[in-house]
C-alpha cells in the first residue's frame, strides 16, 4: 500500500537552546505547549501564537499556525521540527494522515460544542445517515454549483447545515456580507438562501438596515471565527461530525465519491478502533 503514497520529504532543523527540558523534567502538558510555542515563535512571526496539538504519538507535536503558514511537527524537546506529513497505521489495514487524523478530533471536538440550532437545516429527504456542515457564501461560484446539488445530497441521507461565511472576511465584498446578514435575518432563512443563491447580484441590491440589523445577524462574525477554529480554506467547506474535511466542490459525482469514502472510512476506522 506505500507504494500509493508519495515520497515525504522530512526536512530536520536543529534550534539551539540552553534551556531544553531534559527526559527527568516532570512538567504538565499546558507547560511543554508553552514551551514549544516558545520554541517555534523564535523561527518566524508566522508561528507566534500556534496552537501546539499533543499527538498519539507522545514524542511529537503538531504545530498549527494562525496565519498561513506551514503546519509542521515538532519533537518533544523541541530540537526538532519536521515539514511533511507522518502516517499513522491503523491495525495493518489503512494509512492515515497523521494531521489530518488531529485536526479531525479538534474539528469533532469543537462541533460537539456547536448548537446547531444556530445553523441553516437543509434535512435529509431519506433515511438518515449523518450531519454535513457547510461554511458557504452566495458569492462563491462553487458553493452555487453545490447548492444546485443540495436534494440530491438530502436525498443520499444527509442532514446538511449551512453556516453563513462570508469568504473573502467581513470588511470586503460587503455586498455578500450583507446578503448573509439578510439571510440570517429573515423568517425563512432557507427560502431566502434558495433566492440568493439563484440570483446573487439582484438578492444584494437595495438592502435595507432594518433587514441586517437583527441579533442574529451579529452572530456572522463568530461563524467566521468558526471557519478559522475548523481550518476553512476556501468555500464551500464540508465537514463530517468526525472532523472530516472536504474542500471546494467540483462536480457532483466528485464530491459523493469524496463523501462515500470519507464517510465509510470514518465508520471503519470507528469499527476497527473499537475491537
Amino acid at each position: 500500500m506505500l507504494k500509493y503514497i508519495k515520497t515525504i520529504l522530512l526536512l530536520l532543523l536543529i534550534i539551539s537552546s540552553s534551556n531544553v527540558y531534559s527526559e527527568s523534567d516532570i512538567i504538565s502538558m499546558e507547560e511543554r505547549q508553552d514551551y514549544l510555542r516558545d520554541k517555534v515563535s523564535k523561527l518566524d512571526s508566522g508561528y507566534k501564537d500556534s496552537r501546539i496539538i499533543p499527538t498519539t504519538n507522545p514524542n511529537f507535536y503538531l504545530v498549527v499556525p494562525n496565519g498561513g503558514s506551514q503546519k509542521i511537527y515538532i519533537t518533544k524537546d523541541g530540537e526538532s521540527l519536521i515539514f511533511g506529513s507522518i502516517f499513522k497505521n491503523i491495525n495493518d489495514k489503512y494509512l492515515v494522515d497523521l494531521e489530518n487524523e488531529l485536526l479531525n478530533v479538534h474539528r469533532k471536538d469543537t462541533l460537539d460544542k456547536l448548537n446547531k440550532n444556530l445553523f441553516i437545516k437543509y434535512p435529509a429527504t431519506s433515511d438518515y445517515k449523518t450531519d454535513l456542515f457547510v461554511f458557504t457564501d452566495m458569492s462563491c461560484p462553487y458553493c452555487k454549483r453545490k447548492h444546485e446539488n443540495l436534494d440530491i445530497i438530502r436525498k443520499a441521507g444527509f442532514d446538511v447545515y449551512y453556516i453563513p461565511y462570508p469568504r473573502m472576511g467581513l470588511t470586503q465584498n460587503l455586498f455578500a456580507v450583507k446578503s448573509l446578514k439578510k439571510i440570517m435575518c429573515s423568517m425563512n432563512p432557507n427560502k431566502s438562501f434558495n433566492e440568493a443563491f439563484k440570483n446573487p447580484e439582484g438578492f444584494a441590491k437595495n438592502v435595507k438596515d432594518s433587514e441586517i440589523n437583527c441579533e442574529k445577524a451579529s452572530m456572522l462574525k463568530d461563524f467566521y471565527k468558526l471557519g478559522d477554529v475548523m481550518g476553512v480554506e476556501g468555500t464551500p467547506a464540508t465537514f463530517l461530525p468526525n472532523g472530516a474535511y472536504i474542500s471546494g466542490f467540483s462536480s457532483l459525482p466528485s464530491f459523493l465519491k469524496d463523501l462515500t469514502k470519507k464517510y465509510s472510512l470514518m465508520l471503519k476506522i470507528e469499527e476497527d478502533v473499537g475491537e
